[in-house]
């Protein structure tokens, strides 16, 4: 029973899916790029359209480094609609001292690859210039 368990669980995935606006509300960062290099701990994204919290031409993301169905696999050479967030990173294993955040596009946040993300694009609009976007924080890259 333990293993029907397990199956069932994995293949329910995410709880909720956020809708547009709400994954746009809570994310830092929301754009669409190219993977551009693959490492130990994350991603090297070319950035190609940007809506939110973008001010250069690249970032690196933050990833898991096991495949699991809820969290996205980036693999060089792949265009994603990223909806990135700061994840705390703490000092003791009971979760309250934190002491970094890194920039992850996390699954169940409406992050997918471009070619499934139409009705996502419709919704987000035109993208903003990265240029013009001096004043919001610059992402660490």
């Amino acid at each position: 029973m333990v293993g029907l368990l397990s199956s069932q669980a994995s293949a329910s995935g995410c709880l909720s899916i956020p809708t547009v606006e709400e994954a746009l509300k809570n994310s830092k960062a929301v754009f669409a790029g190219r993977v551009v290099g693959r490492f130990k701990y994350g991603v090297r994204v070319k950035i190609e359209k940007a809506w939110k919290g973008i001010t250069t031409r690249h970032i690196y993301i933050y990833t898991g480094n096991l495949r699991n169905d809820v969290d996205p696999w980036f693999e060089k050479g792949e265009r994603w609609l990223m909806y990135a967030a700061d994840v705390r990173l703490y000092k003791d294993s009971y979760g309250t001292v934190p002491y970094s955040t890194k920039v992850m596009a996390r699954g169940c946040t409406r992050t997918k690859l471009l070619e499934y993300a139409a009705e996502d694009l419709k919704q987000l609009g035109l993208p903003k210039p990265i240029g013009s976007m001096n004043h919001l924080r610059k992402i660490k890259t």
